[in-house]
């Protein structure tokens, strides 16, 4: 009896600690916890975490492999950027700082590949893609930031009108469930034979 006490009050203090991550929006360290715990003891908000989790991570998984065959390519593009590296192998610009370490400083040309790729739904409901490139990490908060002001999109995603319509035409945000998870209704301008 003493051992299903002890039992029990690990599973609470999990489940609570599960809960903590899950206010702090630490989804996948919560859904690590929840499956410690024994299935009877979790709510119906732990086990669908437990589904949404399971689908982040599968979806993880795909994007660290090359999209299969059902994928269709639609191009890659190469887009060159100056910045500058810190690399020590370099001796372009060196300077002293006040620690006595070299820095070294040099401008350098970097390439990035951008690829896309899509696939429609077999009952063409659906469009889904995926863009593969390298973000800087000092670009990768930024990006996202703006990512996630999804009202603003018509105001900064490229449209045209001229030789053809295509853009975006309305960005709703129908739900915000948490800090980076929307659901978000877009209305897009597109030239005929697709326009309706």
């Amino acid at each position: 009896n003493n051992n299903n006490n002890n039992n029990s009050d690990d599973a609470a203090t999990l489940l609570q600690r599960a809960n903590d991550y899950i206010q702090e929006e630490c989804l996948l360290a919560a859904a690590r916890l929840l499956r410690t715990i024994p299935h009877e003891s979790l709510t119906d908000e732990h086990r669908r975490l437990l589904q949404v989790t399971q689908d982040i991570e599968e979806s993880t998984q795909d994007l660290l492999h090359d999209p299969d065959s059902s994928w269709t390519k639609q191009s890659s593009t190469t887009t060159t950027s100056s910045h500058p590296s810190v690399s020590s192998s370099t001796t372009s610009t060196a300077s002293r700082s006040s620690s006595s370490s070299l820095v070294v400083r040099k401008k350098t040309k970097k390439t990035r590949d951008t690829t896309i790729h899509y696939k429609v739904s077999d009952d063409g409901s659906r469009l889904e893609c995926r863009i593969d490139c390298i973000v800087e990490s000092s670009l990768l908060v930024p990006l996202l930031s703006v990512l996630n002001e999804t009202d603003l999109y018509s105001s900064w995603i490229p449209s045209w009108t001229v030789p053809v319509t295509l853009g975006i035409a309305e960005s709703v945000q129908l739900a915000r469930v948490s800090r980076g998870h929307q659901l978000v209704h877009i209305t897009c301008n597109v030239p005929w034979p697709l326009s309706t």
